[in-house]
C-alpha cells in the first residue's frame, strides 16, 4: 500500500476526543470561552465556521464541535497586518491530552466573499506540519459525518437485529456467512464513497487553482496600473496588492501537493477494495458449499 496513504491513515488513527484536566488548562479554557462568546458574531469567524469543508457535507464548525472538547473561535490581526481566524479545542493525540490550535489565514475579500486557507496547527503550542493539519481536519470531518450516519441508521440497525432473531437456528451458519458478505459489501461501498469524495476534492482543487490564477492575473494588472499612477493613495495600495498576489501564488503552488495526497488516498482505497473483494470471494465459496 502506498507509503503516503499509510502515513495519512496512521495520523487519522491517533486523534480522539478528550478534555483537559489541569487547573492551568481549565483557566485557559475559561479565557478562550470568554473570547469565543465576545467574537461569536465576528464576520471572519462566521465565514470560516459556516464554510463547508471541501469534498464533504459538514461545515468547519459542525466538524470541530463534534470532534473537539471546549471549542473556541476568535479573530485577530497578525503582526504582519493579516486577518487570522483562530480555533482552539482539546483532543487526544498519541495517547496524550493536548490543546490544538488551528489558524485560518484570510487570503482575500471581495464584497460578501471571504477566501481563506488553513495555515497553521500546534499541539500545546508546538507547531505541526501541514500534513498533520490536513489529517486532523479530515479526522474531525469524518467523525462528524459518522455521527450523522450513525444517527440516521440507528432504527434500520434495530430492524435488522429483530429480523435476524426471528430466523430458524438451523440457518445460523448460513446467516453468519451472509452477514459477513453483507458487511464486506458495505466496506466496499464505503471505499468507493471515499474514492468519489477524493475525486470531488480534486475537481474542487483544480477549480480553485484556476480561480487563483485568474485572480493573480487581475491583481498583477492592478499592480502594474498602480505603479504607473501618480496618485499617492493609489501607490500606497501597491504593497497590499502585492501581498494578495503572493497569497495567490502560494495557493497555486500548494494545491498540487494536496491533489497528490488525494490521488494517494484513491490508490490506497482501490488497493483496499481488492483485498476486501478477495476476502468476499472466499466467503461466497464457503456459502455455496454450505448450501449444497
Amino acid at each position: 500500500m502506498n507509503k503516503k496513504f499509510i502515513t495519512f491513515i496512521s495520523l487519522l488513527l491517533v486523534f480522539s476526543l478528550c478534555g483537559c484536566s489541569s487547573l492551568d488548562a481549565v483557566t485557559n479554557d475559561v479565557i478562550d470561552q470568554t473570547s469565543n462568546i465576545i467574537q461569536q458574531e465576528d464576520e471572519y469567524v462566521v465565514a470560516v465556521q459556516n464554510a463547508v469543508v471541501t469534498g464533504h457535507s459538514c461545515t468547519y464548525k459542525e466538524a470541530f464541535d463534534s470532534f473537539f472538547a471546549y471549542p473556541t473561535w476568535k479573530h485577530f490581526t497578525s503582526d504582519e497586518n493579516k486577518d487570522v481566524v483562530e480555533f482552539t479545542g482539546s483532543c487526544t493525540y498519541d495517547n496524550a491530552n493536548v490543546k490544538a490550535k488551528i489558524q485560518f489565514l484570510i487570503t482575500s475579500e471581495q464584497e460578501n466573499y471571504i477566501q481563506f486557507e488553513a495555515s497553521y496547527l500546534s499541539f500545546n503550542d508546538v507547531s505541526q506540519n501541514l500534513l498533520m493539519l490536513s489529517a486532523l481536519i479530515e479526522k474531525a470531518v469524518c467523525q462528524c459525518q459518522d455521527d450523522i450516519l450513525a444517527q440516521q441508521g440507528e432504527n434500520d440497525g434495530l430492524d435488522e437485529v429483530e429480523e435476524t432473531q426471528d430466523e430458524p437456528e438451523d440457518n445460523s451458519y448460513l446467516n453468519e456467512l451472509k452477514n459477513e458478505i453483507s458487511e464486506l459489501d458495505s466496506e466496499i461501498d464505503g471505499c468507493y464513497w471515499q474514492i468519489d469524495r477524493q475525486k470531488e476534492i480534486i475537481l474542487d482543487y483544480e477549480t480553485k487553482i484556476q480561480e487563483n490564477r485568474n485572480l493573480l492575473v487581475e491583481h498583477e494588472k492592478t499592480i502594474s496600473q498602480l505603479q504607473n499612477s501618480t496618485d499617492d493613495y493609489e501607490r500606497s495600495q501597491i504593497q497590499r496588492y502585492n501581498q494578495y498576489a503572493e497569497n495567490y501564488r502560494r495557493e497555486i503552488e500548494r494545491i498540487p501537493n494536496l491533489i497528490n495526497y488525494s490521488n494517494d488516498l484513491i490508490n490506497g482505497w482501490n488497493e483496499k477494495i481488492l483485498e476486501i473483494e478477495a476476502e468476499k470471494e472466499e466467503l461466497i465459496k464457503k456459502l455455496n458449499d454450505a448450501e449444497i
